[in-house]
């Protein structure tokens, strides 16, 4: 049985490997589509940034759902847009449902 830590790194392995069939992850000498952020806060999710408003898909979502059902049924997939996609609102994927993310500006509200 895999620790969280080896899980945490084991599941960002095959994000990038499915990633990686659509678009570019983070590089400062090129352009980029998405950034799967690298840090281990403690948490059972990760962290997809998407930057390009064109990259992201359904059949993403559900190729990242079956990798979680499949695989790591007790994690999550944050996936947030920043402005030069949009500013669409997030949501995190599980490996049975996806929960949005209310929008920033009803976050901000109280």
């Amino acid at each position: 049985m895999l620790s969280k830590t080896e899980e945490w790194e084991e599941l960002y392995e095959r994000l990038l490997e499915i990633l990686s069939e659509y678009g570019e992850n983070l590089s400062f000498d090129e352009e980029f589509d998405y950034f799967v952020i690298d840090d281990e806060y403690g948490d059972r999710h990760h962290k997809i940034e998407v930057v390009n408003p064109d990259f992201w898909s359904d059949n993403i979502q559900q190729r990242i759902r079956g990798i979680l059902a499949t695989s790591f049924p007790a994690w999550g997939v944050f996936v947030v847009f920043d402005g030069r996609a949009g500013g669409r609102d997030g949501f995190i994927i599980y490996a049975d449902h996806v929960e949005f993310c209310p929008p920033a500006s009803a976050a901000n509200s109280n």
